[in-house]
């Protein structure tokens, strides 16, 4: 499932910090292919369920502007592949809107000119893990977060397994031991935008991943991937400094 080749990692990552420090955020190679591709979901849209006297009707959207205007009207979708596009268009949204205030860089203090670049990254960009809660097992399960990541950087945590290929990093955090068989913690992020988010014309990183569970033999129902999609912002002020995260979503 996964392509365990980390030797052209570093190569690929230099040659994406220099598109990116000798041209403009808006015009970087990599910056334009993940914008494009943002922009194309945007268009693809999907409708939601708008009650009315009649009733109710669906109403298709195929930008952020329809989109909010139907969810400003009170529109919405009640099953679990219509509460995941909703879920999945909402976060499309957010990420437009942070890529909005992207600026050209002049500097660049991340370190890519080596095989395991991820180890730097502060922990806390591991999120919550999608799935349905009860009241109790998310205040357990953001217990548990805490614990995992709390003052380390990820090469300070010791992942079951850890994989690097040419654009992404994916690794298990762990493997919990049902009846039904192995259930694994699963975790993924790449980089896909790198451009100043803060005004201060130092390179930033936008970061997308996944984390939820998996499993070969455990039924794990179809909520298990709702809300397992995450954003963040991190940043590096020196070549001394921590990287620190700016916000997370």
């Amino acid at each position: 499932m996964f392509s365990q080749t980390i030797k052209n990692t570093s190569l690929l990552l230099i040659i994406f910090a220099s598109l990116i420090t000798t041209t403009s955020a808006q015009n970087s190679p990599k910056n334009n292919e993940y914008l494009k591709s943002l922009h194309e979901h945007e268009s693809s849209g999907g409708s939601l369920y708008c009650k009315n006297e009649s009733g109710g009707t669906r109403q298709n959207f195929n930008s952020c502007e329809s989109f909010q205007s139907l969810l400003n009207k009170g529109c919405f979708d009640y099953s679990t592949a219509g509460i995941k596009m909703k879920a999945g268009y909402s976060k499309l949204c957010e990420d437009l809107k942070v890529l909005n205030t992207a600026n050209p860089v002049s500097t660049i203090f991340f370190n890519f000119n080596f095989d395991y670049w991820w180890k730097d990254l502060p922990a806390e960009i591991i999120p919550m893990s999608g799935g349905v809660y009860s009241d109790d097992s998310w205040e357990i399960a953001k217990i548990q977060r805490e614990q995992l990541v709390k003052g380390k950087t990820l090469g300070e945590i010791t992942f079951e397994k850890v994989y690097v290929t040419k654009d992404a990093f994916e690794a298990i955090i762990s493997v919990n031991e049902d009846d039904c068989g192995g259930i694994r913690d699963y975790f993924k992020f790449s980089i896909n935008y790198i451009a100043d988010f803060n005004n201060d014309e130092i390179a930033d990183l936008l970061i997308t991943g996944v984390r939820l569970n998996q499993s070969d033999s455990c039924g794990l129902g179809s909520g298990n991937s709702l809300g397992s999609s995450f954003s963040v912002l991190v940043q590096k002020k020196s070549e001394e400094s921590k990287v620190e995260v700016i916000n997370q979503k």
